[in-house]
């Protein structure tokens, strides 16, 4: 999510297992999930005249709240796949720190990949307390 104070914009992650983000705090919103849950809470969290993007597809269970979205003119926006030229500057604003405090991202060898994907017991990662919001996958 990006806070802005009308000068600078700042990225942060949230850990919505511990609390909730504020609402209409967000210029804009990455909801990296898809979870109904997580859909509520980019709603709620970003300000009026923000942007949400979606990314994640966990779930097609609803919780997309049109009538707020419309409300706060916000546009919701949706992407699936990415280029390698996107792949590369990702990982160099991740190599810069430039996303901030990315301490709730676990980093897993590859042979933990499928048992760390199976740790939500299925229910969406975020949703449980000290559940995993991300996993990186090394190689």
């Amino acid at each position: 999510m990006a806070q802005g104070n009308g000068q600078e914009s700042r990225a942060r992650g949230v850990r919505p297992w511990e609390a909730s983000p504020e609402a209409d705090t967000f210029e804009a919103v990455f909801d990296s999930v898809g979870a109904a849950s997580t859909h509520n809470m980019a709603v709620k969290a970003v300000r009026p005249g923000g942007a949400i993007m979606h990314l994640g597809l966990q779930d097609n269970e609803g919780g997309l709240d049109v009538r707020a979205i419309t409300l706060k003119e916000v546009p919701f926006l949706g992407a699936y796949t990415y280029t390698v030229s996107d792949l590369r500057a990702t990982a160099a604003l991740l190599d810069s720190g430039a996303l901030g405090d990315l301490s709730w991202v676990e980093t897993r060898r590859l042979q933990e990949g499928a048992a760390s994907l199976r740790r939500s017991g299925g229910r969406p990662y975020c949703c449980r307390q000290g559940g995993v919001a991300s996993v990186m996958i090394g190689l």
